[in-house]
C-alpha cells in the first residue's frame, strides 16, 4: 500500500478557494495561471494533474480510460490572494484531492532519461532583461513550443528541459546548474520518431522547417550550446491510484 503523497496532506489544510467544473468537448484547449487564480479550458483530467505537480502528461501514468477522454472547464481561485499569493500549485492538488478524488504515489523506478547539460563551448543564450524570479505557478515569460521550434521570453532552463520532454516524449533532467531566465529560439527540423504534442501556449503557429535543418539534438548544440545526454535516472512519474469524475457546478 502506497502513502499519499504529502501534498495530498497538505491539501487537507486551511487554504481557502472557490472553484468550478464544468464537462467541456467543443472549445479551444487553454491553460491560464494568475496570481491567486487559475483557468482551464477543454483540458483532460490527466493534463490538470500534471500541471499540478509540475510534471508533463506523459509522466503521469496509470487512472481510468476518462482521464484521457473527458475533457473538463476549471477555474478555481484563492479567496485570499494576497495573503496566499504563490499558492496556486497547492490549490489544484487540493482541487483534484478534493474535487476528483485523486490518490497517487511516486514511482520509486528508474528509466531512461535524457540530462540537459552545458556544451564545452559554453551557452550560447541571451539572458533575458528581467531577471525577476518566479514563485509556485506564476508565469515565467512567454513561451511557444510546436513540432519545429521553441520560442521563450525569460524562461529558466529548468523549464526549457520539461518542454524539450515534451517533444521527445521522454523526461528531461536540468543538469545544467545554471541560474536565470534566458531567451530562447530554437528550430529544428521533425524526426518521426518524436512524439506529437500540442503547443505549450495559444498564439501564432511557428513557421515551417527547412525539410535541410537539424535534428532536435543537433539544432540542441548548435544554437544553444547545450546537450542532451542519455542516462538512467528516476523517471519522475506519478501513478494514479484513484480517481473519480468530478460533479460539475
Amino acid at each position: 500500500m502506497f502513502a499519499p503523497l504529502p501534498a495530498q496532506v497538505e491539501s487537507n489544510n486551511q487554504l481557502a478557494f472557490v472553484a468550478s467544473i464544468k464537462p467541456n468537448n467543443g472549445d479551444p484547449g487553454q491553460y491560464l495561471t494568475t496570481p491567486g487564480r487559475v483557468i482551464a479550458r477543454n483540458v483532460t483530467a490527466r493534463f490538470l494533474v500534471a500541471v499540478a505537480y509540475g510534471l508533463q502528461p506523459f509522466q503521469i501514468s496509470g487512472g481510468p480510460g476518462w482521464v484521457d477522454s473527458d475533457r473538463f472547464d476549471v477555474e478555481a481561485r484563492l479567496e485570499d490572494a494576497k495573503t496566499n499569493s504563490g499558492q496556486e500549485g497547492l490549490m489544484m492538488k487540493a482541487l483534484l484531492a478534493n474535487r476528483f478524488k485523486l490518490v497517487l504515489h511516486k514511482d520509486a523506478g528508474e528509466s531512461s532519461v535524457y540530462a540537459l547539460v552545458v556544451g564545452g563551448n559554453g551557452l550560447k543564450i541571451k539572458a533575458s532583461a528581467d531577471q525577476t524570479p518566479g514563485t509556485g505557478m506564476s508565469p515565467l515569460g512567454t513561451m511557444r513550443i510546436g513540432a519545429t521550434g521553441l520560442v521563450g521570453t525569460g524562461v529558466p532552463l529548468g523549464l526549457l528541459a520539461s518542454l524539450l520532454g515534451t517533444r521527445l516524449g521522454q523526461t528531461v533532467v536540468d543538469r545544467t546548474n545554471v541560474a536565470g531566465r534566458y531567451d530562447i529560439d530554437l528550430r529544428w527540423t521533425p524526426d518521426t520518431a518524436m512524439v506529437p504534442s500540442a503547443s505549450a501556449e495559444p498564439g501564432e503557429a511557428l513557421p515551417p522547417p527547412d525539410t535541410s535543418g537539424p535534428s532536435i539534438f543537433t539544432a540542441i548544440q548548435e544554437q544553444l550550446r547545450l546537450k542532451l545526454q542519455p542516462t538512467r535516472g528516476a523517471s519522475g512519474f506519478l501513478v494514479i491510484d484513484q480517481m473519480e469524475k468530478p460533479t460539475a457546478n
